[in-house]
Parts: structure tokens; sequence; C-alpha cells
């Protein structure tokens, strides 16, 4: 988890919730960029490489089961493989991160009636999964953005799992909140913004969009 030193609250709830039956280790780098702060995190994760490894960020929230149902998602997939949640910048009516070869966002009729795992090119890294042999087949610092590239540290992991022969799926039935910490509004993707109250997003007003 890299974390600018304080983590939401609402992530911490949810990190408890989503723990049940599982041995987790917690790697969490505070106060570096957040390329840096992947990449060390990469290298604690290489030392279990027989694990799964679950990307969240500080200000991420998912409901409970989540993470069980990312594993039995990424069970069924090619071991250099990733699965994704549903999430959104903190935007109201923001498209999911989650973009196609052509860089348009799944759209909220695709997630809607799409299958359980819905194939993207790019993905934002609010909160992903995939097992830590894959970082073996990356570069030894695989969020590094290469000199004169535009793309974000999670666009350059991403574009370097599909270069090694993985792929990247989001899952649309798992929603993950992005939360901005200054005012404790909850984001999904296509939606008005929303708080989460016991550990439950709600809305605070209704409406959507579809991009």
């Amino acid at each position: 988890m890299p974390t600018r030193g304080a983590v939401c609250i609402e992530t911490l709830h949810a990190l408890w919730s989503n723990l049940d039956g599982l041995a987790p280790h917690l790697f969490s780098v505070a106060r570096k960029s957040v390329s840096d702060a992947r990449n060390e995190i990469a290298r604690k994760a290489r030392g279990f490489p027989d694990a799964l490894l679950l990307w969240v960020d500080d200000d991420a929230w998912w409901p409970p089961r989540t993470i069980e149902r990312m594993i039995e998602l990424l069970d069924r997939l090619h071991e250099f493989d990733v699965v994704a949640g549903w999430f959104t910048a903190r935007t109201p009516f923001f498209p999911p991160m989650a973009f196609r070869e052509d860089d348009s966002p799944v759209t909220l009729e695709e997630g809607k009636t799409a299958p359980e795992l819905v194939e993207v090119s790019l993905i934002g890294g609010h909160c992903l999964m995939h097992r830590i042999s894959l970082l073996d087949a990356l570069a030894d610092d695989p969020f590094s953005i290469p000199v004169g590239s535009d793309d974000p540290e999670d666009f350059v992991f991403a574009r370097r799992v599909r270069a090694a022969g993985g792929r990247i799926f989001v899952a649309p039935e798992l929603p993950i909140a992005h939360i901005e910490a200054s005012t404790g509004l909850a984001y999904l993707p296509n939606i008005a913004a929303g708080r989460i109250i016991d550990n439950k997003f709600e809305q605070t007003s209704k409406g959507s969009c579809g991009f």
C-alpha cells in the first residue's frame, strides 16, 4: 500500500472486514513518489513467491468478501494475469479507470451486462490482484516510468504486464470506492458521490451517467 502517511479510516475498515481466513503480510511505504513506493513494495513481495499480491491505495474502500472473490476469479486465470476491481477517479459520474486498446473506458452498460470479467488494456492501480510470480516476468522496478513517457506508473505497469504475456481483467461486480480524505466523500464509476456508512456505500444523491 503506497501511502502519503495517513490511511483513510474507510480503508482500514475494509481491510479488517476482508481478512477472515487469510494470513496477510502488509507492505506499506510512506512519503515516497507513488512509483518508488510501488517498486519498493514489489521488491519486498518477491520474498513470498507462492503468494498473491493485492495492490490497494490508502484511500480505497471495498465491501466484505471482495478479496475472497478476487482470489476466486484469479484462480481461473493464467499465471501472469491481473484482476482489478470496479473503481474510478475522485469525480462524480466519471467512468471506470479501465481502458481498451483505443483508450475508451469500459462503459456503464458494459458494467451492468458484462460477464464476470472484462478484458482491458490499461487499468489504474487503485485495487488489483495478481500472483507474485508475475513480478519475475517483469523488470526489476515494474512501476518506473520510462524517460519521455506520459503514462502514470500504473499504466506503465499494465503495459509491461501485457508485454510479458499477461492479460488484465476488470470485475464490474467488485465496486471499489475512491475516498476523498478531506471530505469523506466516496466515488464509484458513473454515479453520484456517496459516503461509507457502517462499512457500506450509500449515495448522497441519486443519478447516473453512462459514458
